[in-house]
């Protein structure tokens, strides 16, 4: 049975436009452990570029059992645990994105999905599965799963913003330029930013690079 969201009722953080009704339908993933509440702040800066868009941030769907929520288990990061968690997680994500448009009245190529870590590993398998590309796809510390059938599971090929920390020692960078080789092989348009001297997280820089990568994507925007 496919789970009914209440988007009237979330029990998740949402940042609205600031003017007019929504025209783009942000979806940010969160990271093993954390929340929505942890990344909506973001939307703010996104919202320079997309004053127009809607930004959701929803909790993944089970508990980490210590505050936390996580969209898969993670006991290492092993290729295989990773594949296998994407690949169980995608249908509810394509699920939730669904619902959202159509309550939002947004159009499927006016979608944006952003992640941090396990949330950029979801973005990135999820972005590529939609069958009307996504406008942009931004990556943050993440990785590229399920590579081995990844060819069978393109439907679209958004433009994709990958970023890492260079002193990442949580999720290696040496993964976002697997991800970014691959990509770029399959013919997806990819722009890269390993950021030196950052660790876990997002740096300032990249989320300046996020806003460049944007505004190109995306011809109708109003700078603040």
């Amino acid at each position: 049975m496919t789970q009914k969201i209440d988007f009237k009722n979330a029990d998740f953080p949402i940042k609205f436009p600031n003017k007019g009704e929504p025209q783009y339908l942000m979806v940010i993933l969160h990271g093993y452990g954390s929340d929505g509440n942890d990344l909506i702040g973001l939307s703010s800066i996104f919202q320079q570029v997309l004053p127009h868009a809607v930004c959701l941030a929803p909790n993944a769907p089970t508990s980490t059992g210590f505050g936390g929520y996580q969209s898969f288990p993670i006991s290492d990061l092993s290729n295989r645990e990773l594949e296998t968690g994407t690949v169980s997680i995608a249908p509810y994500l394509h699920n939730f994105i669904d619902q959202a448009l159509e309550f939002y009245k947004v159009k499927p190529e006016n979608l944006i999905i952003a992640g941090f870590s396990q949330g950029s590993m979801i973005a990135l398998h999820v972005g590529m599965e939609r069958k009307i590309a996504p406008k942009a796809v931004l990556a943050y510390s993440g990785a590229l799963t399920a590579v081995a059938d990844i060819e069978r599971r393109i439907q679209s090929k958004p433009p994709i913003l990958l970023c890492h920390g260079g002193d990442d020692e949580v999720v290696k960078p040496s993964y976002t330029i697997q991800a970014f080789d691959t990509l770029t092989k399959l013919g997806f348009t990819v722009e890269k930013h390993i950021i030196q001297g950052y660790p876990h997280t997002i740096p300032p820089e990249g989320l300046k690079a996020s806003l460049r990568f944007l505004d190109t994507q995306i011809k109708s925007v109003t700078h603040s």
